[in-house]
């Protein structure tokens, strides 16, 4: 699993514009990254 700075186009439908789930998935890729 690669993550650059965009994250998948399914994700990003997901996501739309929920602030609290972006900053979720933000610390999933923070925690992916590590």
């Amino acid at each position: 699993m690669q993550y650059e700075t965009e994250p998948p186009e399914s994700i990003r439908k997901m996501v739309g514009e929920n602030p609290v789930v972006i900053f979720t998935v933000s610390t999933c890729y923070l925690c992916l990254a590590v």
